[in-house]
């Protein structure tokens, strides 16, 4: 099956990528207006199992993505049931 990717406001900023697309371990939930909110969790690292399974969302990143300020709308493919 093809990825279904929506679109989500971070609540908080990101860094700016390097040359690689990276997916980011995240949350998201829905704001009182009832738009998709993001958060990423802050350490990434790969063996920190407790985070994926805390994750029901990765923030896409493509390649050079420029650093990102809060509210700005990134991709996110849902993890799970929804």
């Amino acid at each position: 099956p093809v990825p279904v990717f929506h679109r989500a406001r971070l609540t908080h900023s990101l860094a700016a990528n390097g040359p690689r697309e990276h997916y980011l371990r995240a949350r998201w939930d829905s704001d009182d207006n009832g738009r998709l909110i993001v958060r990423a969790f802050g350490d990434q690292d790969s063996s920190l199992i407790s985070v994926f399974t805390a994750a029901n969302a990765l923030i896409r990143l493509l390649p050079y993505a420029p650093a990102l300020e809060e509210d700005a709308v990134v991709d996110i493919l849902m993890l799970g049931r929804t």
